[in-house]
């Protein structure tokens, strides 16, 4: 008998908890939006504490999803990451950048400048946002996304979904993942489904999701510092 086969309960069991996941995981995003809408009014006060618990709630929410993970029995018994599988994930985002890279000039091209998703992000910013809505703003782009997101979209998708299909998984998680940020035309879609075919190869190479939580990690971290720069008019 087949151990990754899995009934069809335990499969809508698997899609419902990721749809649980991705709901905490927006939920806070909207709690760190709010914090930041908050500044330069009456309710300052308010920021303050929202942008604090948003840190705590990164940190416990992360904790909790990978916990998730780790407990379905289709998870990797043991947890590795050394050098040569760090420049072997720097490698995969080598390539990530290059293709984004490639679709962003196309839509260019077109008289697109960015993607929605990125262009919301960046709009609930601006050059007066305080230094501690930023790390909290930081904290759920840079740690929540890279940890919730690959738990759902590659942990739940390939251990509690289709573990015997891998990359079917991959590919229906890819269109989720590029659906989830908002495409507006061909190429926005593009740029979020193969960035999350990248990350899905990076999990599949050898079955540990702290590789593609790592790359995750890397794109997003990367991005919102050349955001923050930008806001902050460091560079133009």
């Amino acid at each position: 008998m087949n151990n990754n086969l899995l009934s069809t309960f335990e499969r809508v069991k698997g899609l419902l908890w990721a749809l649980l996941w991705l709901i905490i995981d927006q939920g806070l995003v909207l709690v760190a939006v709010q914090g930041l809408v908050f500044e330069g009014t009456g309710y300052g006060n308010w920021a303050t504490i929202i942008h604090i618990a948003t840190i705590i709630l990164v940190i416990v929410i992360s904790w909790l999803a990978w916990k998730f993970y780790r407990k379905s029995p289709r998870a990797e018994k043991t947890v590795s990451f050394g050098p040569r599988d760090a420049f072997r994930t720097f490698g995969f985002y080598l390539i990530l950048i290059l293709y984004t890279a490639i679709i962003s000039s196309v839509m260019v091209s077109q008289g697109i400048d960015d993607t929605a998703n990125q262009a919301l992000l960046e709009s609930f910013m601006n050059k007066d946002t305080s230094n501690l809505g930023l790390i909290a703003y930081g904290a759920v782009i840079v740690i929540l996304a890279p940890v919730v997101e690959e738990v759902i979209f590659r942990g739940i998708m390939v251990t509690r979904f289709l573990p015997e299909r891998p990359w079917i998984a991959g590919i229906i998680a890819s269109i989720l993942f590029a659906l989830m940020h908002m495409p507006t035309d061909i190429w926005s879609f593009a740029i979020y489904f193969v960035m999350s075919l990248i990350m899905h190869a990076t999990y599949v190479r050898r079955g540990q999701l702290v590789d593609s939580i790592a790359l995750h990690f890397l794109n997003n971290g990367i991005s919102y510092i050349m955001m923050v720069l930008m806001v902050k008019e460091v560079i133009v």
